[in-house]
């Protein structure tokens, strides 16, 4: 809670802050790309939109937003990764209240500098995609449900829209999977 609170009242990664205050910009009517350089792809650029629209609709400001989006993400983030580990009976129910322990000491604590950058949503995204990879590995006849596999396709797709490099990360998982299950 301390380091919560720390992060709170310090603020944001200037990374983070440039691309709420490049979203503020743009809904004044800058273009990007034109009015706005920017080097990197611009979904990062839209996934900051919605924390800064909904500042301006609440008169929150923005960081508070953000923080509380990726508290709720991150939350999100180990309850699914908890429930594909547990239901693949790779841990038990005190194992992941561990997880959760651990999880929150190494984002909260440990990386409250990169906190809300693009690679810290990426990796929120990553958890339970690579839980479930972990699953089908142990399991290889395991059919997980659809809403499941959807959801953790989703959160891989974050981290490849944030850093499209990064699905570098996801290869070395499937290669494995596809060497386990003999299939290409």
């Amino acid at each position: 809670i301390a380091a919560i609170w720390m992060q709170a009242r310090l603020g944001f990664h200037t990374d983070v802050s440039w691309l709420l205050t490049l979203n503020e910009r743009l809904l004044a009517g800058e273009q990007l790309y034109v009015d706005l350089l920017v080097v990197n792809p611009a979904m990062p650029v839209w996934f900051y939109r919605i924390p800064v629209l909904v500042a301006q609709l609440t008169g929150i400001r923005a960081e508070i937003v953000l923080h509380f989006m990726i508290a709720v993400t991150a939350i999100g983030s180990y309850a699914l990764t908890a429930h594909l580990l547990m239901r693949a009976k790779l841990i038990d129910t005190a194992q992941s209240i561990w997880l959760g322990v651990i999880l929150v000491s190494l984002l909260y604590v440990i990386a409250a500098y990169t906190f809300a950058q693009r690679e810290f949503i990426g990796l929120l995204g990553l958890l339970p995609w690579l839980a479930m990879q972990a699953w089908r590995a142990k399991v290889p006849q395991a059919k997980p449900d659809w809403h499941l596999v959807i959801l953790c396709g989703f959160g891989c797709a974050a981290m490849v829209l944030v850093k499209p490099y990064y699905v570098l990360t996801i290869l070395a998982p499937v290669a494995v999977l596809c060497v386990l299950q003999r299939s290409l």
